[in-house]
């Protein structure tokens, strides 16, 4: 806990107090379930419908969670307001503007601890959720709980070590030594899970948002080359961002990964999954207002025929005859 702890603060010192990282905490008592929280850019719409169907239909269904917030990261006009009529959520903007201009790289992912860290000042405990994300077995979600109860944290499962994931420059700007997670399993930043307590706040959320704040920690010059990860990556030979800095401040705190991970089978990862959802229930709300348009109209049939096409062929062939 102490490595952790003197983590360089970098360029976050002005925003941790707005941030609710200042020591003492606000005190808060978090709801029974977590908030879930997701978000999205214009060329992940189309992913983030086919999450929204996944969580509406598995876990929102047998689960009463207490708010679904989506973080508008960048769509366009008429993405957003296919979101308004039809997401039922509380949709967010980001503040790019409130925070340094290397927030505003999507691609380094900065904005997702300040998103994380925002909903727990708000509510107390939050689920984040890639749009790439979907839930296979709902009923590990109380063993979820349980955990999360015990150790205050946990992520989605990974295959990687955090050696092969990481930026040397951002195991630098920490002060860590490289071969120190050559053979360290890394946790994924897609599935996060945390209950807001002054543990949490002080040794995770503080050092990960700090991080993520402070250029050349989370994201510097090279991120934007070290992005892609190759099948079989090598020590230092790329960067996964959020996750890699969580990776880090876990293993330093938890020691055995099994210990904050997400149960096997809760969930998987299907990256570039797509569904037109919400034209699905937009034919469902055409679907349910059809029998009153017809009754309204007085549009009934016969042999197929609507009766008000018939009456007006009657109606020509009566004038036509006189």
């Amino acid at each position: 806990m102490r490595i952790v702890r003197n983590y360089p603060l970098g360029d976050s010192c002005w925003y941790l107090e707005e941030l609710g990282l200042q020591k003492p905490y606000n005190k808060l008592t978090p709801p029974v379930l977590p908030v879930i929280v997701t978000g999205a850019s214009s060329n992940h719409f189309l992913e983030s419908q086919a999450f929204l169907y996944s969580i509406k239909t598995t876990l929102m269904k047998n689960y009463e969670v207490p708010k679904l917030i989506y973080y508008d990261l960048g769509l366009d006009i008429s993405q957003r307001k296919e979101l308004e009529e039809y997401c039922d959520c509380d949709i967010r903007n980001f503040p790019f503007h409130k925070f340094p201009s290397h927030v505003k790289n999507l691609q380094g992912y900065a904005w997702k601890p300040l998103i994380i860290q925002t909903i727990l000042n708000e509510y107390g405990y939050v689920l984040w959720l890639d749009t790439s994300i979907r839930f296979i077995k709902t009923s590990l979600f109380q063993d979820l709980m349980r955990n999360v109860d015990r150790y205050g944290v946990a992520s989605f499962d990974f295959n990687y070590t955090i050696g092969d994931h990481i930026d040397p420059e951002s195991l630098e700007f920490l002060g860590e030594d490289p071969c120190l997670f050559a053979n360290i399993s890394e946790p994924s930043g897609g599935g996060v899970i945390i209950r807001r307590s002054n543990f949490t706040l002080e040794y995770i959320m503080r050092p990960w948002v700090s991080c993520a704040l402070s250029f050349g920690c989370m994201v510097n010059d090279r991120s934007g080359k070290l992005g892609g990860c190759p099948d079989k990556p090598s020590l230092g030979s790329c960067h996964r961002f959020d996750q890699s800095v969580l990776g880090i401040i876990l293993w330093r705190l938890y020691g055995r990964k099994e210990l904050v991970v997400f149960p096997e089978m809760l969930v998987t990862a299907r990256r570039g999954h797509e569904m037109n959802y919400f034209h699905i229930l937009r034919e469902e709300k055409l679907k349910s207002t059809m029998p009153k348009l017809a009754l309204n109209t007085g549009a009934f049939t016969y042999r197929g025929i609507p009766a008000i096409l018939l009456l007006i062929n009657r109606l020509i062939q009566i004038f036509l005859l006189t």
